[in-house]
């Protein structure tokens, strides 16, 4: 929702439409991905099935909510230019003349339902795992803490700094969000297609060959997971991400993003969001707990990976 929150309208006040929308969204997704065939393909399902016929109200409540948004900008050609959101930057791509380079409407609208579905619940569940994790060590808290009271946030507000200063100036929440990433992945399966001969699982594949990654197994407990992120891979450890090895080379081989020429847009953003988040919470409370006696939190595969049990912190100001 933060990605097109300015476009919507939805950060300045409660934007109920769009929340709805963006949660009906992800149930369309889930069906559809979770379905034995493309059944909305096919005439006489789709006549069949009722919950199509919801699904498809909710991508024309998109096409009817977005396109208006489109129309707005076609109006005010230079509006795109002055806005420099994501949604602006692809409207300004509908809108280009000529045909190369042009992103076409159906296109666009494709794009904003793959953010939607991608964003809306991904970042949030790897920030509520940042915060488990971290009410868990009191140390770690304190090393955040320092960390983001030395950064000047208000730089940011003011474009005084880059907003990839958050990542650089900010290393010890950066490694909780890429141990978070790696040990709870909020997507249970990648898929992939070989654009060159590649080797995986002591065989060699040829391009085009399609590939289902079982993510937490590839991070955590496959063949290769201790030779790229170190000893005892299926542990939390921020420290194999602060130490001399090379990050960014550990880091390319983090899937949560996906890989390749299909490596999905929004990674940086939603880091961000993820450092930016957890560090204002540290600034404003000196501690942070779980609940005495909290149950064991394990988790559970829904159209995410998610916790199987709400997570509840004490934030002591």
């Amino acid at each position: 929702m933060a990605a097109f929150g300015e476009d919507f309208g939805s950060i300045e006040k409660e934007s109920r439409e769009t929340e709805d929308l963006a949660a009906a969204l992800a149930i369309v997704f889930y069906r559809q991905h979770a379905g034995p065939f493309k059944y909305w393909k096919v005439p006489i399902f789709r006549d069949l099935l009722s919950h199509y016929r919801w699904e498809k109200d909710t991508l024309d409540r998109l096409d009817v909510l977005v396109g208006g948004i489109v129309d707005d900008f076609q109006k005010d050609p230079t509006r795109a230019k002055r806005a420099g959101t994501i949604l602006s930057k692809m409207v300004e791509l509908n809108t280009t003349e000529g045909e190369e380079g042009r992103m076409s409407r159906r296109r666009l609208i494709g794009n904003v339902i793959t953010l939607f579905v991608a964003g809306t619940d991904t970042t949030s569940i790897t920030i509520t795992w940042m915060i488990y994790f971290i009410s868990l060590d009191a140390d770690l808290q304190d090393r955040l803490r320092a960390e983001a009271f030395a950064f000047d946030f208000e730089a940011l507000q003011s474009g005084g700094e880059r907003m990839d200063a958050v990542l650089r100036n900010l290393p010890v929440m950066h490694a909780v969000v890429l141990e978070t990433l790696r040990t709870r992945g909020s997507v249970g399966q990648i898929a992939f297609m070989a654009s060159e001969k590649v080797r995986a699982v002591g065989r060699e594949w040829e391009p085009n060959t399609k590939f289902m990654c079982l993510y937490d197994y590839a991070m955590t407990e496959g063949e290769d997971a201790e030779k790229v992120f170190g000893p005892n891979p299926g542990k939390f450890d921020v420290e194999r991400w602060l130490g001399p090895e090379d990050r960014m080379k550990k880091a390319s081989k983090l899937l949560s993003f996906g890989n390749g020429a299909r490596i999905c847009p929004g990674r940086d953003l939603a880091k961000i969001e993820a450092v930016v988040a957890v560090s204002t919470m540290l600034k404003e409370f000196k501690s942070l707990r779980l609940e005495p006696g909290h149950a064991k939190v394990e988790r559970v595969q829904q159209a995410t990976i998610a916790p199987s049990t709400d997570i509840r912190v004490i934030f002591e100001d």
